[in-house]
């Protein structure tokens, strides 16, 4: 019996876990379909800031990194294969065609849990596409919709490439290479040099 109880246990932990981030996903889910459903601009960046402020305040929640919210339609959720990095990112599609791209970078580090921000600086109109692969501060990112993270580890320290898509304009698609690496306090730091 005793044996019985062990083999349980983890499973009705991780079934309450579920169950405390549902309201989550379906608050994400609902906030997206109503996004697509949406006819104005501004109807779609103020739910958009909605998603922002509950994705923000459930990264920052306890268990957050452990949990997947990967069923959430529209939100790219990555993990990296040394459990050591999540990136969520997500588009916003404007009525003229146009994207604009948000995310969050969730780090665990010795213990502790970092988010970061991305934000979609860019000027669309004046993109230099030989500074594609070039990995900018989080408040200088150059968005895009990740799809791969391929984790790299050389001279003591990781490396994530990330290969993403975006989505320009009616006529432009491009595909982003970047690598991401992080300083011993932490910090995301753009690694430029790592491409010829």
């Amino acid at each position: 019996m005793f044996v019985i109880l062990l083999i349980v246990t983890p499973f009705l932990a991780q079934s309450k876990n579920d169950q405390n981030f549902k309201p989550v996903v379906d608050t994400l889910n609902s906030l997206f379909s109503e996004i697509s459903l949406a006819k104005s601009d501004t109807k779609k960046e103020d739910l958009n800031n909605e998603i922002i402020e509950t994705l923000n305040k459930f990264l920052h929640s306890a268990g957050s990194f452990d949990h997947a919210i990967d069923t959430v339609k529209n939100l790219s959720c990555l993990k990296s294969s040394d459990n050591a990095l999540r990136i969520y990112t997500w588009n916003l599609c404007y009525t003229d065609g146009s994207f604009k791209y948000f995310g969050f970078v969730q780090q665990k580090a010795g213990g502790k849990i970092n988010v970061y921000g991305l934000h979609d600086r860019r000027n669309k109109n004046s993109i230099d596409t030989n500074k594609a692969l070039e990995y900018y501060t989080t408040s200088e990112w150059f968005g895009c919709i990740y799809y791969e993270c391929i984790t790299t580890s050389w001279n003591s320290r990781t490396y994530y490439t990330l290969i993403g898509w975006d989505g320009a304009d009616n006529l432009i698609n491009r595909k982003i290479i970047e690598v991401l690496a992080f300083t011993k306090r932490g910090i995301p730091e753009k690694k430029k040099k790592m491409f010829k």
